[in-house]
């Protein structure tokens, strides 16, 4: 054995360790290094297969049919999205190296589908159909879902499985109980059925028997599709729910919760009940019977003073996540009181914030430097708010509400106090900033990532993975995107616009920032 033999990196089992730890986006130029590397590291390459909506030869960057069916024992994750002539070769090839499976996301279920998941039924233990509409060709999709069902019925292992939209041609007691066996997860958005009793007022209870769901802890419902007594028999029959998404529904699940005709899951400890058709006393009742609440999403629903106070009284110190985006009956305070009395939230999101609560924290102390310019540029009519007390926050969107008008002095002062503020949640991944700017208003936007108005004060933020910005003014430079490149290392994504300074074209501006920050993708 020769020295170069010898070398660490090129040992198999330190080059499998190393391939499961790099970014996907940096595998295709570690193939080039030598022989060794690729054929250790080629795997990794292909253990998910994305394929898009469009053909192949508009896509010169997507696999070849060769090089598809040479890898395809590798494959273990596929996702296709919309149509793609690839997944016929994936479907009907022989060849001596099969394809196996484990988990399958499609956005259309289609015969190739069909097949996939029969050649992989011993092994998949997730799949996921999502669609955003109800495609033109229902009778077939009717068919097909049928097909899947009996499919699925034979896969030992599924853990997982999320469909819709589609219309299923038979009753939901029959598909459910032959796929229930093992599913930890369940998903049906815009799900409904071709059997019109199931919608009647006075449905037959042997129509919707099921039987019981012992391992399900996740239940996803969207709309209102899905025929209400079942949706009420699968909860009934999933004595182990932790998580309960019931979004856009209407008030059929409190009115059943309160009224004791339906119990809560004892171990529910996640509900997420956005845009649902609830007013803030039913919600506040149906809080109250959920003991073990750390998660709550009630976004766009009337979520106000009933049920912020019966949550700050039985679970707010215990929230980790809690998702209040555009609640109406929701204010600055009522949000600043949760920031600064809810310790263990990693997850957030609301909407006004005033500017002016922020610099009010920088008044209250702590920063001497901040109070004394605070004192001497106001006259003192701001209430004093202590700190957040939120610091592990992980995940953050808010909106953010400035003064109708205000000196440029105070305008920079309300910027830094903010952006001081979001500099102190050490451990963010993503961050969502907006600006609300209302009708008439005088001044112009608040927030700007320069290093001029405060982005400074954001270098603590060495965590941040993602940050959007779709609701700024923002304006950079040079410096900024240099800054941006050395204090923020992880940064995955920024979803927003981006401006030039100078206001010319901001097209050299994103090829600066991805010479900089080859790993940054820019939406």
């Amino acid at each position: 054995m020769n020295q170069t033999d010898q070398h660490p990196l090129l040992e198999p089992n330190i080059l499998r360790c190393l391939g499961k730890h790099l970014p996907r986006s940096q595998l295709p130029t570690c193939l080039r290094v030598c022989k060794k590397w690729h054929s250790t590291l080629e795997p990794f390459l292909w253990e998910t297969l994305t394929l898009l909506n469009q053909p192949v030869n508009f896509t010169p960057r997507q696999a070849t049919p060769t090089l598809l069916l040479r890898n395809r024992h590798h494959i273990r994750h596929l996702h296709e999205i919309g149509t793609n002539s690839l997944i016929h070769f994936l479907a009907y090839s022989i060849t001596p190296r099969p394809v196996q499976l484990t988990s399958i996301h499609c956005s259309i279920l289609s015969p190739e589908i069909l097949v996939i998941t029969q050649q992989n039924v011993d092994t998949l233990t997730s799949f996921i159909c999502r669609s955003n509409r109800l495609r033109k060709d229902q009778e077939a999709q009717g068919l097909w879902c049928r097909q899947l069902f009996f499919i699925l019925e034979m896969a030992p292992n599924l853990t997982e499985f999320a469909l819709g939209p589609v219309i299923m041609l038979d009753p939901p007691n029959q598909e459910f109980n032959k796929i229930s066996k093992n599913l930890k997860r369940l998903e049906l958005d815009r799900v409904k059925v071709s059997v019109p009793t199931l919608y009647a007022d006075s449905v037959p209870q042997e129509s919707i028997v099921m039987d019981t769901f012992h391992s399900l802890e996740s239940l996803t419902l969207v709309w209102n599709d899905f025929p209400p007594p079942c949706q009420i028999e699968l909860i009934r029959k999933s004595p182990n729910l932790k998580a309960l998404v019931w979004r856009r529904g209407t008030k059929l699940l409190a009115e059943s919760w309160l009224s004791g005709s339906l119990a809560v899951p004892s171990r529910l400890s996640s509900l997420d009940i956005g845009n649902s058709h609830l007013d803030d006393q039913d919600m506040a009742r149906l809080l109250s019977l959920i003991h073990n609440l750390v998660a709550l999403n009630a976004r766009s629903t009337p979520f106000s003073t009933h049920s912020l106070a019966l949550l700050m009284n039985n679970q707010g110190p215990n929230m980790l996540e809690l998702e209040l985006m555009d609640c109406d009956g929701l204010n600055s305070d009522q949000v600043f009181t949760i920031l600064t009395s809810m310790p263990k939230l990693k997850k957030f999101s609301a909407s006004m914030l005033s500017a002016s609560d922020f610099d009010s924290i920088a008044t209250s102390g702590g920063d001497t430097e901040a109070t004394a310019t605070a004192t001497a540029a106001t006259t003192s009519s701001i209430t004093a708010r202590p700190p957040w007390v939120c610091l592990g926050l992980e995940e953050l969107e808010i909106s953010i509400l400035g003064p109708s008008t205000c000196e440029d002095t105070d305008h920079a002062r309300y910027a830094s106090s903010i952006y001081k503020q979001l500099g102190k949640l050490t451990q963010l991944r993503t961050l969502v900033l907006k600006e609300i700017i209302l009708d008439g208003q005088e001044r112009g936007p608040l927030l700007d990532l320069t290093l001029e108005m405060g982005l400074a004060h954001l270098a603590c933020l060495k965590q941040l993975r993602e940050l959007h910005t779709r609701g700024l003014s923002v304006k950079m430079g040079t410096t900024e995107l240099e800054w941006i490149a050395k204090e923020w290392t992880r940064l995955e994504v920024i979803k927003g616009p981006l401006n030039c300074v100078t206001g010319v074209d901001n097209k050299p501006l994103i090829r600066k920032l991805k010479e900089l920050s080859p790993v940054a993708v820019v939406l």
